[in-house]
């Protein structure tokens, strides 16, 4: 495989490099293509992915000399800007793994970010509105705090001593995430435990602990919350009403999108047309954002190239989820003139035809769309089965090769699973995915087709 493409596969965090190193004669030629891989974090959403973490390490773990990654990969990481929070998260992870094989100069790199950051965050006195330096540190205390319950007291009594020292990190301690990984890994009831036996020694255990209950507390008070509301399905009238003054709420306008009945949809449709201001008629698109226009198709397709940004652009969401005759032409007709393919192949794909297939096809690999555009063609794809097309095997073989996110990829595994569609090249591609689910998908229903690639023992959580 060439480098552009085995770069490509190594960005989607696919099994598919895994299995070109393991079959190379010469793995070094590709020596190059995977330490650029573990010098970028390549997770296109890592809140839902993760990071490629465990990925890049099974990968270097093909070569003979896998230390001599390390140090390229810890002076990036000590370099890099806490804004760069995903990155942060890629890197922590993956030096985690070194560390863990016993690489001292991956654990002296996450050491010494871990205590920096802790000095930095003990004399900070002003914060924006995303702390970027609190969630680059929680990701090391999970890294830290998860080895074992020492280092997990450890861990603790660093945050009880940063909520002692900062008034603003004991007002709002928002550590949830490390608290989330701690209950999975030892168990609430345990921590507590554990917590009621050491405060009466340690006064920054005793405040972490009291922060810890404060924080189950709260949580239980949301779920009971979340139980007893109601959900009311907005009118129209309010809706508009909420356009009128500002902005539709965003829980409002899915309500109203997943409850209300065709009868009202077409009502707020006409009231969204008969709007004169773009603006105000662009918020009111937001309610049918992911779902077939019950309005005019001529003028959603009118408001697809308004001057306007925002109603070009919330009109051109809705259009990509149209059916009918008119979008079918107008999405023909952008791909003749070579403008926005993206939406005109969503549209067609949720219009889908036989006689469609080979122009869509076609038109998904040239190679001309963005990783945000594949996203949202990788979602239409799988999300078409909602809408009561069926799609041919292609689109999903386009969907598990292309897909820049490793959950869109998933999806289209299972999809492939449903119908007999994986082979045994890609199971045997799906189990060193960097998506876990993918891989632990294969291993359970398809243990006999998976062959011995050797190496294969690592398998990250």
């Amino acid at each position: 495989m060439k480098s552009r493409q085995f770069r490509q596969y190594l960005k989607r965090g696919h099994g598919r490099c895994f299995a070109v190193l393991k079959s190379t004669a010469d793995v070094e030629k590709y020596r190059k293509d995977v330490l650029w891989g573990c010098l970028n974090g390549f997770a296109f959403d890592a809140q839902c992915e993760g990071s490629r973490g465990a990925y890049l390490y099974r990968l270097v773990c093909l070569f003979p000399d896998r230390e001599s990654f390390v140090p390229a990969i810890t002076e990036k990481y000590l370099s890099l800007n806490t804004r760069k929070s995903w990155e942060h998260l890629h890197f922590s992870e993956l030096l985690s793994y070194f560390a863990e094989d016993g690489s001292e100069l991956a654990e002296k790199a996450l050491r010494k970010k871990y205590n920096d950051l802790y000095k930095k965050m003990i004399a900070k006195k002003r914060f924006g509105l995303v702390d970027f330096d609190r969630e680059c540190l929680e990701y090391l205390a999970i890294i830290f705090g998860l080895r074992n319950i020492t280092s997990w007291i450890d861990v603790a009594s660093d945050l009880g001593k940063l909520a002692i020292a900062s008034n603003h990190y004991k007002k709002q301690f928002d550590f949830d995430w490390f608290l989330y990984h701690s209950n999975e890994q030892y168990t609430e009831k345990r921590l507590l435990k554990l917590l009621e036996k050491k405060k009466a020694t340690s006064e920054s255990l005793s405040v972490f602990c009291d922060l810890y209950v404060s924080e189950i507390n709260a949580e239980k008070e949301r779920n009971e919350t979340r139980k007893s509301e109601t959900a009311i399905v907005p009118s129209v009238e309010k809706l508009v009403e909420e356009s009128q003054n500002g902005q539709i709420k965003r829980i409002d306008a899915i309500r109203f999108r997943r409850q209300s009945d065709v009868d009202e949809k077409i009502r707020l449709a006409k009231e969204l047309e008969k709007e004169n201001d773009p603006e105000k008629k662009a918020d009111l698109l937001t309610v049918f954002f992911s779902t077939d226009y019950p309005g005019s198709k001529s003028k959603l397709i009118e408001y697809t190239e308004s001057k306007n940004a925002n109603l070009r652009e919330n009109a051109t969401r809705v259009f990509v989820s149209s059916k009918g005759s008119e979008i079918v032409s107008h999405a023909l007709a952008l791909l003749k003139q070579k403008t926005n393919r993206y939406a005109a192949l969503c549209a067609l794909i949720v219009n889908y035809k036989n006689k469609y297939k080979s122009l869509i096809l076609d038109e998904l690999k040239t190679g001309k769309l963005s990783d945000d555009e594949l996203h949202g063609i990788v979602m239409t794809i799988n999300r078409a089965k909602d809408n009561a097309v069926r799609l041919p095997r292609d689109f999903f073989e386009f969907a598990y090769d292309y897909s820049p996110c490793a959950c869109c990829r998933e999806h289209a595994v299972y999809y492939m699973s449903k119908y007999g569609w994986l082979n045994d090249e890609i199971i045997n591609e799906c189990v060193y995915d960097c998506n876990s689910e993918i891989s632990q998908f294969v291993r359970r229903y398809y243990k006999s087709r998976i062959c011995n690639l050797g190496t294969g023992d690592f398998y990250a959580p």
